[in-house]
């Protein structure tokens, strides 16, 4: 029972991911992941293992906007069923696909599944059991902040509307503040569309301020 309600919950909450990242929003588009992770192992009674606490890492690296391959392993400690048979460690090592509908969407849901080995210890009785071993999931990604270099990488905001903001704030707040000599508006707003037009990396395009700390 509680199996089905732990799928019937990740059902629901992929859906949920699903249909926020179709709205238009955009982040970043990384070309790699690597992550820890910490979940649940839930074991078929013929297994004689009982469901216990896992923790792992994986790798992704992408090959486009929509598929990556990945690497990943898998631990997890548990005791046999009965608890009198002693204790048992399960080990998995994997490699598959990832794919996403939209990888610079602010939430990001992502199906995976792949191929690997699944290792067995029983500590107890000294033996080890190995395996073949297919591996699925779901999962999503949720990002913060306004990390405006890559939100011009995604295109989620153009140079101009990034400089444009700035000034009209400088223009708003700093005749009480008294911080800026100049501004350079005109200046800034050709730079901007020359960045627009003709591409930008890194922090190109990303305004900034210049301190004067000479006497």
């Amino acid at each position: 029972m509680i199996r089905s309600y732990l799928r019937a919950a990740l059902s629901v909450t992929f859906a949920a991911v699903f249909a926020m990242s179709a709205a238009r929003a955009y982040a970043v588009e990384e070309r790699i992941w690597l992550s820890g992770e910490a979940g649940l192992d839930l074991f078929d009674p013929e297994q004689a293992l009982r469901d216990t606490p896992a923790f792992g890492v994986r790798g992704t690296g992408f090959l486009n906007r929509w598929v990556g391959v990945e690497a990943l392993y898998h631990l997890a400690s548990t005791h046999m069923d009965p608890r009198t048979l002693g204790d048992a460690t399960l080990s998995h090592y994997g490699g598959g696909l990832i794919l996403t509908p939209q990888r610079t969407a602010w939430a990001l849901p992502y199906i995976y599944g792949g191929v690997g080995s699944v290792k067995v210890k029983r500590n107890q009785f000294g033996t080890n059991a190995t395996a073949g071993a297919f591996h699925g999931g779901v999962g999503a990604v949720f990002r913060a902040g306004e990390r405006f270099g890559i939100r011009l990488d995604a295109r989620d905001v153009s140079c101009r509307e990034l400089v444009a903001a700035y000034l009209d704030r400088i223009d708003r707040d700093d005749p009480g503040l008294h911080t800026f000599l100049r501004t350079r508006r005109d200046a800034a707003l050709a730079e901007a569309d020359a960045r627009d037009r003709d591409g930008r990396s890194g922090l190109d395009g990303v305004p900034i301020a210049l301190k004067d700390i000479l006497c």
